[in-house]
């Protein structure tokens, strides 16, 4: 396909639009400076949008942030360049935006998901650290774009861009789905739940990494990804004075430790993958006190919805033991959720034809094994398929100098554009152009 209408410079400009968001990363449900800079572009490339409460339900967010914090992160967006009106009308922590071209065409309606949260994880300094030695690393204290979420939401940019030029080649309507709050499978749910999907056709995204693939070699497809439940387990016992009178305090943290030893502990199932994790602690007030209270952050995951919820019974059974062998109270929140969702083979097909006709694309597999990772794309993919449309989910290949996750992670920026081309391909051969 020929791409010269996005004209010179393209490429770079959509690097720069990614270097920004890395170096102003913002966590689940505080994304209030990137929804308004996505909302810059899409205003400059005439693409009508909906944002705030209207892409939201507000029953499905999960882990939504205290007021307290929202607000600092409401400011500190301002401060670093937000609309401030577009903010006020994100308040709440309804972030994220969804642009909709309607071609006034019949056609189909196609979507795209990016999404645009960061990890809870401090960025590296060092010069050997790409962002750093270019100085676009996180001005942001334990917030770093580790996962790649920054160059997805420049994927999205550069096909609002793409659309914008091709629209008089475009028929039906073509929604660009900006997804706050991924991590921790927080986010999905709520946006699949607004409307929003219920008369799409074709749904399809991606997720970058370089997990036995490299820059060019994509998959049609992910399998195996892991359903998932992320939950707060909270502890509540009775303070004493550790030295004077212990004998009547009720040991929170006790009851947590024994607790993580023994989530530890669950046994795995035969049925197939599953997984525990505990990746935080909070307690007491301090060393001669006895801690009335504890806090473990928490997820367990499985292969099959049947695999997570025998791993989520069994995480509830161990807490509520140990909270009683130290006579406290046991609570808990979820705090995210992912469910299963096939990709469906007319995707994949199209998402295969269409790599034949990309430059730079070097391999196209037909499915990539997530290999323990997970996604919420999953309620969208679901809601589409339950009205009758098709979905895919695909792999982005590139190389990266760490894993996800990790204060190191830095990824080839060339799959940026490459993506662009690709998914625009697949947007022409849906609107039968090519």
């Amino acid at each position: 396909m020929d791409f010269s209408r996005l004209s010179e410079g393209w490429e770079e400009e959509l690097i720069q639009f990614r270097r920004q968001r890395h170096q102003h990363p913002e966590n689940a449900w505080t994304e209030f400076l990137t929804t308004s800079e996505i909302i810059k572009k899409l205003e400059e490339y005439e693409i009508p949008y909906l944002f705030g409460r209207q892409v939201h339900t507000k029953g499905e967010r999960y882990g939504v942030p205290s007021e307290e914090v929202l607000q600092a992160c409401m400011e500190r967006a301002v401060s670093e360049g937000a609309d401030p009106k577009l903010v006020e009308q994100m308040r709440g922590g309804y972030t994220g935006v969804v642009g909709i071209l309607d071609t006034g065409k019949p056609g189909p309606v196609t979507a795209m998901r990016f999404d645009i949260d960061c990890n809870d994880v401090g960025e590296c300094q060092d010069s050997s650290h790409f962002p750093a030695r270019e100085g676009f690393a996180s001005m942001h204290p334990n917030l770093m774009h580790a996962c790649g979420h920054d160059v997805h939401t420049a994927i999205g940019i550069g096909m609002a861009r793409f659309l914008s030029l091709y629209r008089d080649q475009l028929c039906g309507t073509i929604k660009l789905i900006f997804q706050a709050a991924e991590e921790g499978a927080r986010g999905g749910e709520s946006m699949a739940a607004s409307g929003l999907l219920e008369d799409v056709d074709y749904l399809f995204g991606g997720h970058v990494a370089d997990m036995t693939s490299h820059l060019g070699e994509f998959a049609a497809s992910t399998i195996n990804g892991s359903i998932s439940y992320k939950v707060d387990l909270i502890f509540k016992g009775l303070s004493a004075h550790a030295g004077m009178a212990p004998e009547k305090g009720k040991n929170a943290l006790a009851a947590a430790a024994s607790a993580i030893l023994n989530l530890l502990a669950i046994s795995r199932h035969s049925g197939g993958r599953t997984r525990v994790n505990v990746g935080a602690c909070t307690a007491g007030p301090g060393r001669n006190v006895i801690p009335d209270y504890a806090l473990l952050k928490a997820e367990v995951r499985g292969l099959t919805e049947e695999l997570n919820e025998y791993m989520f019974q069994r995480m509830l059974t161990v807490s509520r033991a140990a909270a009683e062998m130290y006579d406290c109270e046991f609570s808990y929140r979820i705090m995210g959720h992912s469910i299963d969702a096939p990709c469906d083979k007319e995707m994949v097909d199209l998402a295969y034809e269409a790599a034949k006709e990309t430059e730079g694309v070097t391999l196209m597999n037909p499915s990539h094994d997530m290999l323990g990772g997970g996604e919420d794309v999953t309620f969208m993919m679901r809601e589409v398929q339950k009205h009758g449309g098709k979905a895919t989910f695909m792999w982005l290949g590139c190389d990266s100098t760490a894993p996800n996750h990790n204060s190191c992670f830095s990824i080839t920026e060339d799959v940026i554009p490459l993506t662009v081309r690709l998914f625009g391909t697949m947007v022409m051969k849906l609107n039968g152009i090519l």
